[in-house]
């Protein structure tokens, strides 16, 4: 049997929703958690997808979420913090894929 992936997207402007229009043509992967700090377009997210889960930041989506892999689609000056809230949060089976614009080998924990 296949794995899901369970994907975070960090970002909720022009990458973060060119990945949330691309995802229902991927198979194998599951949107899990979205974290944006524009409070308008997490409630229109919700309204439109209430399934998933919605963080107003990043650290606390790594944290709580349980995720596989996260597509860090945030402005290029907060891609460091946020790709070490991934690594630093990985999944229950120690790993933590990162994502942006391609993929990228786990990180163990």
């Amino acid at each position: 049997m296949e794995r899901t992936l369970r994907l975070g997207i960090a970002g909720l402007v022009n990458a973060g929703h060119a990945v949330l229009r691309s995802l229902d043509k991927v198979s194998g992967v599951r949107l899990a958690a979205v974290a944006g700090v524009r409070e308008k377009a997490l409630e229109k997210l919700r309204a439109s997808h209430p399934r998933f889960a919605l963080f107003t930041s990043v650290a606390e989506m790594c944290a709580r979420a349980a995720l596989d892999a996260v597509w860090i689609a945030t402005p290029n000056a907060c891609h460091a913090e946020h790709a070490i809230a991934a690594a630093d949060h990985g999944s229950p089976e120690g790993k933590r894929f990162f994502a942006r614009r391609f993929w990228i080998a786990p990180r163990s924990s």
